[in-house]
């Protein structure tokens, strides 16, 4: 049996957490930790192989990731109370969901992630109350030219993809910026849009199908409120363009003609529409209340033909009975003494 590493006396009983150091009692742990500066505390992020990885280990990577995130939260809240102008204001979260709301009308899933995110701080996507319009953030990705990324800004979705292109590529413009952009991307230049072949990036899809893309070729001339009708995006949508004679070692889908689910925008507009109730439904409406008023008008006429069928008989019997308790009515009460004509 191994002994006490510390005394050397007696069997060990206790391991150390943090360096797995034998001990026998409190006294020996106490004077290991002071000799070796251990903590005791168990290392959370030691490395340990795969073949000795266990549920235990599972579990404390587990604990420590939460305890992370806590801390994380925490830290986050204190910074937005001692500095106001870090936090998200109502306003700004107002104007976040009628951005959803009002992409959700032209018939787009828009996704928003977290403040904080690369993608939420580059995104300027916003919607113009006035022009009843919405403004996106689009990306374009030339693969053919080291994967050159152009970000524009206050992109109109009535614009078509075209004109964006040749905006990056033609247009002439006052930047010096886009010259150095248009000397990089001069293979695209050269071949012209008509050789493009555009696919839009899909979001929110299984790992083996980061290289999926829907294709967008023809609708280049479309707006862009008609390419992304039916899509879902995660902040703004991400074109990538190729070249016709390379072909994209990509699997390009067939946009579908169906959106993928249905907007709000079609439940508004049959709203708005007139309701024209049919010829049919009124005339039955209108026969209920016809037959109605004569199965009143039956009910009445038959009570008075009851009324008028009593018998002379019956007539009768009710008219003595009526007499009776009249009579009754008028008779004089018990205790008084009834005069007699004999009396008188």
């Amino acid at each position: 049996m191994q002994l006490c590493e510390c005394c050397k006396k007696n069997p060990f009983k206790y391991k150390c957490p943090r360096c797995a150091f034998k001990s026998c009692s409190l006294d020996c742990s106490k004077t290991h930790k002071i000799k070796t500066g251990c903590s005791g505390e168990r290392s959370k992020t030691h490395y340990v192989p795969l073949k000795q990885y266990s549920y235990n280990d599972m579990m404390s990577d587990y604990g420590y990731l939460e305890d992370m995130s806590r801390q994380a939260d925490t830290l986050s809240r204190l910074n937005m109370k001692n500095d106001p102008k870090k936090a998200v204001s109502k306003n700004a979260m107002w104007k976040q969901k009628g951005l959803v709301n009002q992409a959700e009308r032209a018939g787009i899933r828009l996704s928003l992630l977290p403040a904080g995110m690369k993608r939420r701080k580059i995104n300027n996507t916003n919607y113009n109350p006035k022009q009843r319009l919405l403004f996106w953030t689009v990306e374009f990705i030339f693969p053919a030219c080291e994967d050159k990324k152009v970000l524009l800004h206050r992109i109109p979705a009535s614009k078509p993809m075209r004109e964006l292109l040749d905006d990056i590529l033609t247009t002439d413009t006052p930047h010096a910026s886009d010259a150095l952009t248009r000397f990089q991307l001069q293979k695209y230049i050269d071949s012209g849009t008509d050789s493009f072949v555009v696919g839009l990036k899909k979001d929110f899809v299984p790992a083996d199908q980061q290289n999926t893309f829907i294709d967008m070729t023809p609708m280049m001339d479309a707006p862009l409120a008609d390419i992304l009708k039916g899509e879902s995006l995660c902040e703004f949508p991400i074109f990538n363009v190729w070249i016709d004679t390379a072909a994209p070692a990509v699997t390009l889908e067939e946009k579908s003609e169906i959106p993928s689910f249905r907007g709000l925008h079609t439940l508004v507009e049959q709203t708005k529409k007139p309701v024209e109730s049919p010829a049919e439904p009124m005339e039955e409406v209108v026969d209920a209340s016809t037959e109605s008023s004569s199965e009143e008008v039956s009910s009445e006429s038959e009570a008075e033909k009851s009324d008028d069928d009593v018998s002379p008989v019956e007539m009768g019997e009710s008219s003595q009975t009526v007499e009776a308790s009249d009579v009754d009515e008028k008779s004089p009460p018990a205790d008084e003494p009834i005069a007699t004509s004999s009396s008188m």
